[in-house]
């Protein structure tokens, strides 16, 4: 097929998630380190030549800081057909033919990567995300994959009003009893992320009050959990031990079990899940003043008592 219809075929196999609606910093995020590892399995001795071509998306200050020697990643140009000054000596002609070849490849590779990616960029978001800087005739194809990505951080990183409802509707969504717990909580995790960057607190008594309720209402863990309700609050730790998770996340087919970032900053490390409530506790006294709540945590709070 030629030298870049294979290597476009060949970075097919990698899949980049596709976003619904307005892409958020994190999803582009995803997005970006997806593109690495598809471009970076793609040699070349371009920028040190140790990270492929990934410098194609990463920005120059960032790429420097690893490559080797601090090389920065340019793209090739053309070397045209033919060697421009062929040597008389035939030897000295077929070492400067075999150079031209070799220039040639890496253009040309350089060239179907770059077709790549800006082809998996279009088609992770929706079009009118990308529409403002399309040409009318040329579509993308005038882009960079860079400029690209820069322009969606610009216009799709930023979450409005419904955004952040849509977020807090899937943060506190109920645990339908199938998918693993690890997995569960790393979503919400996912989702809390994204609402720390668009200024909202973070809750960890309401997420462990939801999470509780769920488990409650499957009776998956219901001895773990009445045991725990027989203790004194001081004694309490969250009835879902670690083993309980890696237990049911294996019946699931995962094999790791990540546990829930129920942090409140970034100078709060991520709790154990086994470890004592009395965190859980102490986060309960800084959520529990009514000037610290907001009117959907209110609400939910009045719900949950009913």
């Amino acid at each position: 097929m030629g030298l870049r219809a294979d290597i476009i075929q060949g970075l097919e196999k990698y899949e980049i998630t596709k976003i619904e609606g307005q892409p958020t910093e994190e999803d582009l995020t995803q997005v970006t380190l997806e593109l690495s590892s598809a471009l970076g399995s793609v040699a070349t001795t371009l920028g040190g030549g140790e990270h492929g071509h990934v410098g194609l998306i990463i920005d120059e200050t960032e790429y420097v800081t690893f490559s080797r020697n601090g090389e920065k990643f340019v793209a090739p140009t053309n070397p045209g057909a033919y060697p421009e000054s062929p040597d008389a000596d035939a030897v000295v002609r077929e070492q400067q033919i075999a150079e031209h070849k070799a220039k040639q490849d890496e253009f040309v590779t350089h060239q179907a990567v770059e077709a790549f990616a800006r082809q998996a960029i279009a088609k992770a978001v929706e079009p009118e995300w990308l529409a403002e800087i399309k040409s009318d005739t040329m579509g993308d194809n005038h882009l960079t994959p860079k400029k690209m990505l820069t322009h969606l951080f610009r216009v799709g990183g930023t979450l409005d009003h419904l955004d952040v409802t849509q977020l807090m509707t899937h943060l506190l969504h109920e645990w339908d009893g199938i998918e693993a717990p690890a997995t569960y909580f790393a979503k919400g995790d996912r989702f809390e992320r994204q609402l720390l960057k668009a200024g909202q607190q973070k809750n960890p008594e309401l997420r462990l009050a939801f999470a509780l309720t769920h488990f409650e209402k499957t009776g998956e863990f219901e001895p773990a959990i009445r045991e725990w309700k027989a203790l004194r609050r001081p004694t309490r730790v969250l009835p879902i031990s670690a083993s309980t998770y890696r237990r049911n996340s294996a019946s699931a087919g995962s094999t790791t079990s990540p546990q829930p970032d129920l942090s409140d900053g970034a100078s709060q490390t991520a709790p154990s899940i086994s470890k004592s409530t009395k965190w859980i506790d102490s986060k309960r006294k800084q959520c529990s003043s009514p000037s610290l709540q907001t009117p959907w945590q209110s609400k939910v709070r009045s719900n949950s008592r009913k």
